[in-house]
Protein backbone atom coordinates (compact mmCIF):
# COMPACT_ATOMS: atom_id res chain seq x y z
CA UNK A 1 0.00 0.00 0.00
CA UNK A 2 3.38 2.24 -0.19
CA UNK A 3 4.06 2.11 3.68
CA UNK A 4 7.91 2.42 3.94
CA UNK A 5 10.14 1.77 7.19
CA UNK A 6 11.33 4.98 8.94
CA UNK A 7 14.15 2.79 10.71
CA UNK A 8 15.72 1.53 7.36
CA UNK A 9 18.71 3.29 6.55
CA UNK A 10 19.35 2.25 2.58
CA UNK A 11 21.50 3.98 0.72
CA UNK A 12 21.74 6.82 3.42
CA UNK A 13 24.05 7.64 6.38
CA UNK A 14 20.73 7.65 8.88
CA UNK A 15 17.29 6.52 8.74
CA UNK A 16 14.14 9.09 8.16
CA UNK A 17 13.53 8.50 12.10
CA UNK A 18 17.19 9.58 12.80
CA UNK A 19 16.86 12.59 10.07
CA UNK A 20 13.91 14.11 12.07
CA UNK A 21 14.94 14.08 15.50
CA UNK A 22 18.27 15.05 14.42
CA UNK A 23 16.38 17.96 12.03
CA UNK A 24 14.33 19.20 15.39
CA UNK A 25 17.30 19.14 17.12
CA UNK A 26 19.20 21.26 14.39
CA UNK A 27 16.66 23.90 15.07
CA UNK A 28 15.41 24.29 18.65
CA UNK A 29 12.49 26.24 19.15
CA UNK A 30 12.82 28.80 22.27
CA UNK A 31 10.60 27.72 25.32
CA UNK A 32 7.22 29.05 26.52
CA UNK A 33 7.13 31.78 23.12
CA UNK A 34 5.40 32.44 19.40
CA UNK A 35 5.58 29.55 17.38
CA UNK A 36 7.60 30.64 13.60
CA UNK A 37 5.03 31.91 11.23
CA UNK A 38 6.33 29.14 8.81
CA UNK A 39 5.21 26.16 11.12
CA UNK A 40 1.89 25.01 9.39
CA UNK A 41 -0.44 23.64 11.86
CA UNK A 42 -4.25 23.06 11.52
CA UNK A 43 -6.98 21.06 10.45
CA UNK A 44 -6.09 21.81 6.82
CA UNK A 45 -2.25 21.85 6.80
CA UNK A 46 -0.68 20.15 3.92
CA UNK A 47 0.50 16.48 5.70
CA UNK A 48 3.82 15.55 3.92
CA UNK A 49 5.23 11.73 4.00
CA UNK A 50 8.55 12.19 2.91
CA UNK A 51 10.77 9.45 1.90
CA UNK A 52 14.65 8.59 2.98
CA UNK A 53 15.95 9.46 -0.26
CA UNK A 54 14.02 12.64 0.02
CA UNK A 55 15.10 13.71 3.37
CA UNK A 56 17.47 16.51 2.34
CA UNK A 57 14.89 18.55 0.07
CA UNK A 58 12.63 18.36 2.51
CA UNK A 59 15.27 19.72 5.41
CA UNK A 60 15.55 22.87 3.18
CA UNK A 61 12.35 23.55 2.82
CA UNK A 62 10.96 23.23 6.21
CA UNK A 63 13.50 23.53 8.85
CA UNK A 64 11.88 24.00 11.39
CA UNK A 65 9.56 20.97 10.86
CA UNK A 66 11.36 18.36 12.61
CA UNK A 67 10.46 16.14 15.54
CA UNK A 68 8.90 16.42 17.87
CA UNK A 69 7.05 19.14 15.66
CA UNK A 70 5.78 22.42 17.12
CA UNK A 71 7.12 22.15 20.10
CA UNK A 72 10.82 22.78 22.48
CA UNK A 73 12.08 19.54 21.60
CA UNK A 74 14.05 16.68 22.93
CA UNK A 75 16.44 17.33 25.94
CA UNK A 76 20.46 16.16 25.04
CA UNK A 77 19.28 12.99 27.10
CA UNK A 78 16.61 12.26 25.41
CA UNK A 79 18.35 12.59 21.85
CA UNK A 80 21.18 10.16 22.78
CA UNK A 81 18.78 7.80 24.23
CA UNK A 82 16.71 7.63 21.31
CA UNK A 83 19.71 7.89 18.62
CA UNK A 84 21.99 4.52 20.50
CA UNK A 85 18.59 2.58 20.15
CA UNK A 86 18.20 3.70 16.48
CA UNK A 87 21.83 2.66 16.21
CA UNK A 88 21.16 -0.33 18.03
CA UNK A 89 18.70 -0.91 15.07
CA UNK A 90 15.52 -0.07 16.54
CA UNK A 91 13.90 -2.94 17.90
CA UNK A 92 10.78 -3.02 19.11
CA UNK A 93 9.91 -6.25 21.52
CA UNK A 94 5.95 -7.30 21.34
CA UNK A 95 4.15 -6.63 24.86
CA UNK A 96 2.31 -9.53 25.40
CA UNK A 97 0.52 -9.98 28.65
CA UNK A 98 0.43 -13.41 29.99
CA UNK A 99 -3.18 -13.86 30.40
CA UNK A 100 -3.79 -15.70 34.26
CA UNK A 101 -5.69 -18.74 34.83
CA UNK A 102 -8.50 -16.60 36.47
CA UNK A 103 -8.96 -14.18 33.79
CA UNK A 104 -8.57 -17.12 31.06
CA UNK A 105 -11.73 -18.64 32.97
CA UNK A 106 -13.87 -15.37 32.91
CA UNK A 107 -12.57 -14.61 29.35
CA UNK A 108 -14.03 -18.53 28.20
CA UNK A 109 -17.39 -17.70 29.79
CA UNK A 110 -17.54 -14.42 28.36
CA UNK A 111 -17.02 -15.92 24.96
CA UNK A 112 -19.11 -18.75 25.13
CA UNK A 113 -22.34 -16.38 25.88
CA UNK A 114 -21.48 -13.88 23.65
CA UNK A 115 -20.93 -16.41 20.96
CA UNK A 116 -24.03 -18.53 21.80
CA UNK A 117 -26.22 -19.60 19.17
CA UNK A 118 -29.92 -18.24 17.94
CA UNK A 119 -31.10 -14.47 17.15
CA UNK A 120 -31.69 -13.09 19.99
CA UNK A 121 -28.10 -14.01 21.70
CA UNK A 122 -26.67 -12.52 18.57
CA UNK A 123 -28.25 -9.35 18.23
CA UNK A 124 -28.00 -8.88 22.23
CA UNK A 125 -23.90 -9.70 21.56
CA UNK A 126 -23.43 -7.11 18.84
CA UNK A 127 -25.66 -4.41 20.93
CA UNK A 128 -23.13 -5.29 23.69
CA UNK A 129 -19.63 -4.89 21.39
CA UNK A 130 -21.23 -1.50 19.87
CA UNK A 131 -21.80 -0.20 23.20
CA UNK A 132 -18.61 -1.65 24.51
CA UNK A 133 -15.95 -1.47 21.69
CA UNK A 134 -14.25 1.92 23.92
CA UNK A 135 -13.84 -0.18 27.10
CA UNK A 136 -11.01 -1.28 28.85
CA UNK A 137 -12.40 -4.38 30.73
CA UNK A 138 -11.08 -5.38 34.16
CA UNK A 139 -12.25 -8.94 35.98
CA UNK A 140 -12.25 -6.84 39.70
CA UNK A 141 -12.95 -10.46 41.06
CA UNK A 142 -9.44 -11.58 40.30
CA UNK A 143 -7.29 -9.24 42.69
CA UNK A 144 -5.01 -6.53 42.64
CA UNK A 145 -2.79 -7.41 39.99
CA UNK A 146 -4.79 -6.52 36.93
CA UNK A 147 -4.60 -6.67 33.27
CA UNK A 148 -7.26 -5.00 30.70
CA UNK A 149 -9.16 -6.52 27.89
CA UNK A 150 -10.80 -5.76 25.18
CA UNK A 151 -13.48 -6.74 23.40
CA UNK A 152 -13.19 -7.55 19.47
CA UNK A 153 -14.56 -9.04 16.21
CA UNK A 154 -12.53 -11.76 14.90
CA UNK A 155 -12.88 -13.98 12.09
CA UNK A 156 -11.96 -17.04 14.64
CA UNK A 157 -14.09 -18.79 17.03
CA UNK A 158 -12.70 -19.00 20.61
CA UNK A 159 -10.22 -21.48 21.21
CA UNK A 160 -8.46 -20.01 18.25
CA UNK A 161 -5.96 -17.40 17.48
CA UNK A 162 -8.14 -14.01 17.18
CA UNK A 163 -7.75 -12.89 13.90
CA UNK A 164 -9.55 -9.25 14.35
CA UNK A 165 -11.75 -8.30 11.62
CA UNK A 166 -10.10 -4.49 10.89
CA UNK A 167 -13.11 -1.90 10.12
CA UNK A 168 -13.53 1.75 10.99
CA UNK A 169 -16.34 2.18 12.57
CA UNK A 170 -17.77 -1.19 15.29
CA UNK A 171 -20.76 -1.45 13.32
CA UNK A 172 -19.37 -1.42 9.84
CA UNK A 173 -20.53 -4.79 7.81
CA UNK A 174 -17.74 -7.53 8.96
CA UNK A 175 -18.51 -8.82 5.63
CA UNK A 176 -18.80 -12.66 6.73
CA UNK A 177 -19.40 -14.52 10.07
CA UNK A 178 -18.25 -12.85 12.85
CA UNK A 179 -17.10 -14.10 16.89
CA UNK A 180 -16.72 -11.99 19.78
CA UNK A 181 -13.37 -12.36 21.55
CA UNK A 182 -11.83 -10.85 24.63
CA UNK A 183 -7.89 -9.92 24.05
CA UNK A 184 -5.44 -8.67 26.62
CA UNK A 185 -5.25 -4.94 25.83
CA UNK A 186 -1.55 -4.18 24.02
CA UNK A 187 0.59 -1.32 24.19
CA UNK A 188 0.81 1.79 26.70
CA UNK A 189 -2.25 2.54 28.25
CA UNK A 190 -3.05 6.44 27.84
CA UNK A 191 -5.53 8.21 30.06
CA UNK A 192 -7.41 9.52 27.57
CA UNK A 193 -8.41 6.10 26.25
CA UNK A 194 -8.51 4.03 29.45
CA UNK A 195 -12.17 4.48 29.84
CA UNK A 196 -12.58 1.13 32.69
CA UNK A 197 -15.58 -1.15 33.08
CA UNK A 198 -15.77 -4.18 35.60
CA UNK A 199 -16.51 -7.54 33.96
CA UNK A 200 -16.43 -9.45 36.27
CA UNK A 201 -18.93 -12.27 37.71
CA UNK A 202 -21.27 -9.48 38.86
CA UNK A 203 -21.66 -7.69 35.41
CA UNK A 204 -21.85 -11.51 34.04
CA UNK A 205 -25.07 -12.22 35.69
CA UNK A 206 -26.23 -8.91 35.71
CA UNK A 207 -26.31 -8.54 31.91
CA UNK A 208 -27.74 -11.88 31.62
CA UNK A 209 -30.27 -11.30 33.96
CA UNK A 210 -31.11 -7.88 31.99
CA UNK A 211 -30.79 -9.35 28.06
CA UNK A 212 -33.07 -13.00 29.08
CA UNK A 213 -35.77 -11.72 31.04
CA UNK A 214 -39.01 -12.27 28.96
CA UNK A 215 -39.77 -14.15 26.33
CA UNK A 216 -38.97 -11.48 23.97
CA UNK A 217 -38.08 -13.07 20.30
CA UNK A 218 -35.54 -11.05 18.04
CA UNK A 219 -37.29 -12.42 15.08
CA UNK A 220 -34.90 -11.41 11.51
CA UNK A 221 -31.67 -9.67 12.44
CA UNK A 222 -30.46 -6.95 11.11
CA UNK A 223 -28.18 -5.77 8.60
CA UNK A 224 -24.91 -3.31 8.46
CA UNK A 225 -26.40 -1.07 6.21
CA UNK A 226 -26.18 2.57 6.68
CA UNK A 227 -29.75 3.01 7.60
CA UNK A 228 -29.13 0.32 10.75
CA UNK A 229 -25.96 2.30 11.50
CA UNK A 230 -27.53 5.38 11.72
CA UNK A 231 -30.31 4.46 13.74
CA UNK A 232 -29.34 1.97 16.85
CA UNK A 233 -32.82 2.65 18.63
CA UNK A 234 -34.59 0.54 14.73
CA UNK A 235 -31.75 -1.45 14.56
CA UNK A 236 -32.10 -2.79 18.27
CA UNK A 237 -35.29 -2.11 18.71
CA UNK A 238 -36.37 -6.23 19.53
CA UNK A 239 -34.48 -5.73 23.04
CA UNK A 240 -36.41 -5.06 25.40
CA UNK A 241 -36.45 -1.79 26.55
CA UNK A 242 -36.06 -2.02 30.11
CA UNK A 243 -33.00 -4.32 29.65
CA UNK A 244 -31.42 -1.58 27.46
CA UNK A 245 -32.12 1.10 29.08
CA UNK A 246 -31.17 -0.31 32.27
CA UNK A 247 -27.82 -1.50 31.46
CA UNK A 248 -27.12 2.06 30.92
CA UNK A 249 -28.13 3.36 33.87
CA UNK A 250 -26.29 0.59 35.87
CA UNK A 251 -23.21 1.36 34.09
CA UNK A 252 -23.76 5.35 33.79
CA UNK A 253 -20.28 6.45 34.60
CA UNK A 254 -18.90 4.66 31.39
CA UNK A 255 -21.42 5.98 29.27
CA UNK A 256 -20.56 9.49 30.46
CA UNK A 257 -16.65 8.76 30.17
CA UNK A 258 -17.24 7.17 26.79
CA UNK A 259 -19.06 11.03 26.39
CA UNK A 260 -16.59 12.77 27.10
CA UNK A 261 -13.42 10.90 26.40
CA UNK A 262 -13.81 9.04 23.06
CA UNK A 263 -12.78 9.31 19.82
CA UNK A 264 -13.86 12.98 18.28
CA UNK A 265 -13.66 14.20 14.95
CA UNK A 266 -12.71 17.83 15.86
CA UNK A 267 -9.95 18.36 18.79
CA UNK A 268 -11.06 21.90 19.30
CA UNK A 269 -14.85 21.76 19.59
CA UNK A 270 -14.18 18.38 21.64
CA UNK A 271 -12.44 21.05 23.88
CA UNK A 272 -15.13 23.00 24.00
CA UNK A 273 -17.61 21.02 25.19
CA UNK A 274 -15.54 18.89 27.91
CA UNK A 275 -14.68 22.53 29.34
CA UNK A 276 -18.34 23.61 29.34
CA UNK A 277 -20.64 22.90 32.31
CA UNK A 278 -23.48 20.52 31.85
CA UNK A 279 -25.61 18.25 34.35
CA UNK A 280 -27.10 14.43 33.73
CA UNK A 281 -30.35 13.97 34.96
CA UNK A 282 -31.46 9.99 35.50
CA UNK A 283 -35.56 9.91 35.70
CA UNK A 284 -38.25 7.63 36.14
CA UNK A 285 -40.83 10.13 36.10
CA UNK A 286 -41.59 12.49 33.59
CA UNK A 287 -39.52 15.72 33.46
CA UNK A 288 -41.02 18.93 32.54
CA UNK A 289 -38.05 21.51 31.24
CA UNK A 290 -37.65 25.22 31.30
CA UNK A 291 -35.67 27.56 28.70
CA UNK A 292 -33.16 24.34 27.21
CA UNK A 293 -30.22 25.64 25.46
CA UNK A 294 -28.93 23.37 22.32
CA UNK A 295 -29.80 19.81 23.50
CA UNK A 296 -26.88 17.24 23.20
CA UNK A 297 -27.96 13.71 22.63
CA UNK A 298 -24.92 11.25 22.35
CA UNK A 299 -26.55 7.31 21.57
CA UNK A 300 -26.60 6.27 24.68
CA UNK A 301 -26.99 9.28 27.48
CA UNK A 302 -29.57 12.31 26.77
CA UNK A 303 -27.28 15.30 28.36
CA UNK A 304 -28.96 19.07 28.62
CA UNK A 305 -28.00 22.36 29.56
CA UNK A 306 -30.42 24.57 31.33
CA UNK A 307 -30.81 27.73 32.60
CA UNK A 308 -33.48 26.22 34.57
CA UNK A 309 -35.57 23.20 35.25
CA UNK A 310 -38.20 22.11 36.88
CA UNK A 311 -38.55 18.19 37.60
CA UNK A 312 -42.18 16.65 38.13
Amino acid sequence: MGFYSVLTKGEQTRSLFENMIRLGKQYPLPANSKLPDNIELGLKRANQCVSNEDFSKYASDHPYDGMPLAVTGLTDTEYSKLTGWLVQGGVVSPLVAEVSRADRAYIDRWESWLNGKGARQQLVSRWLYEHLFLAHLYFEDNGADTYFFEMVRSHTPPGKDIDIIATRLPNDDPEGPLYYRLQPLKGSIIHKRHITFAFGQEQFQRTRELFEAGDWQAGLLPDYSQANQANPFATFAAIPTKARYQFMLDNAEYFVRSFIRGPVCRGQIATDVIRDQFWIFFMTQKMTCLLPIRPIVPQSLHCWRYLGATIS
